[in-house]
């Protein structure tokens, strides 16, 4: 899985990067004795075997990286955490779209990262409804939000080398300040809790800054999406190439190429079908056919369009011959995706696409794409 563990909101249709991540612990890992060494502290406390408490400490040292604009992409941060005297930095990032549905309601779609906890690498998506309460003429929201949590885990065997790739559910609860600025621009102060059926749980404090993508009518955020009257997209070919990163302990790397085929179906919903060749550079190379139902939305005159898609990728396995899955077990795998496309002239636009291939045995990676497309 990707080594980035912040997040980035889209706030009333805006996009925020976060620029601190959270304290992040694993109870199987820790030990009493291993104090977690860090800048601004913050404690937690868990269980580790049936009888035995322990407190520990983390944190994140968290700010604007110098010569990073605003609004410009996704925050970076750096957590330094000393387990038995041994420094860890890890690096986060992540993406969040957000709507308002009235005045005291919105809902969200997060691509959460919780970074390298000990033994295991941790992200998925969430799904957010929120409460909020405008204050000081709607320049300040306190919110709260509560949604599932479809995680998946790149984990450490329990014995001898390896790693195995775990999917399971949680919940994400948060708490959440925004400030408003006269300039669109808006300062945020979130606060995450991850609780997970299987596996330890985490709380993160964050920093941002987002910039609404619709401009608001008022001061504070938009009460609603601005409504469309015609499709995204009516017909698009893309031609598209990037890396596969195999969502293992080592994270291998090889060269990825697709073809997409999209067709608007409503003002907010695209299909797509495609073929993808993932590489043969990997432990698993597999090539196949794809297919995607897609939420999307358009901004600034439809030159920016956003969008996530879920489908299915019949993929066929090719494994070395000393692996154990080289039998193809597992042809049909779920496949999920964002992906931002902008119109350059009425016909062409660029789009860059990041998949997430999900299997069931062990083989799941993430495919980064860049490439060009022809719409008519």
């Amino acid at each position: 899985m990707s080594r980035f563990a912040d997040r980035a909101k889209v706030n009333a249709r805006g996009f925020l990067p976060w620029f601190c991540t959270r304290p992040c612990h694993n109870a199987q890992q820790m030990r009493p004795e291993s104090p977690v060494v860090t800048q601004c502290v913050s404690d937690t406390t868990g269980q580790q075997g049936e009888d035995e408490d322990y407190r520990y400490s983390s944190d994140c040292g968290c700010g604007v990286l110098r010569g990073l604009q605003p609004g410009s992409g996704p925050g970076v941060c750096a957590v330094r955490r000393t387990v038995n005297r041994r420094a860890r930095t890890h690096l986060c990032v992540g993406e969040d779209y957000k709507e308002g549905f009235g005045r005291y309601f919105a809902g969200s779609i997060t691509w959460l990262n919780e970074g390298h906890i000990p033994g295991h690498h941790r992200d998925g998506p969430t799904a957010q409804v929120w409460g909020k309460l405008p204050l000081m003429d709607r320049r300040v929201v306190l919110a709260l939000g509560v949604g599932p949590y479809r995680y998946f885990d790149t984990e450490a065997a329990d014995q001898g080398a390896g790693y195995s790739n775990t999917h399971g559910w949680g919940v994400v609860y948060s708490a959440r300040a925004t400030w408003y600025s006269s300039h669109r621009w808006t300062a945020n102060l979130q606060l995450n809790h991850v609780q997970v059926t299987n596996g330890s749980s985490t709380t993160a404090v964050m920093l941002g800054v987002g910039y609404p993508l619709d401009a608001p009518e008022t001061p504070g955020p938009r009460d609603f999406a601005l409504p469309r009257s015609q499709k995204v997209t009516n017909n698009e070919i893309t031609l598209m190439a990037g890396a596969t990163i195999l969502n293992s302990l080592d994270s291998q790397t090889a060269a990825a190429q697709a073809i997409e085929y999209r067709r608007g179906l409503t003002n907010y919903l695209d299909a797509t079908l495609g073929y993808l060749h993932e590489g043969s550079g990997m432990s698993a190379r597999r090539d196949g056919a794809t297919a995607q139902l897609w939420l999307t939305r358009a901004f600034f005159n439809d030159h920016l369009s956003l969008g996530i898609g879920v489908g299915a990728y019949a993929a066929i396995h090719h494994g070395n011959s000393d692996d154990d899955n080289d039998t193809g077990d597992g042809i049909l795998a779920g496949l999920m995706s964002m992906s931002a496309s902008y119109r350059m002239t009425p016909h062409w636009s660029a789009r860059v696409s990041w998949n997430r291939v999900m299997t069931r045995y062990s083989r799941d990676t993430d495919v980064i794409l860049a490439g060009v497309g022809y719409r008519f």
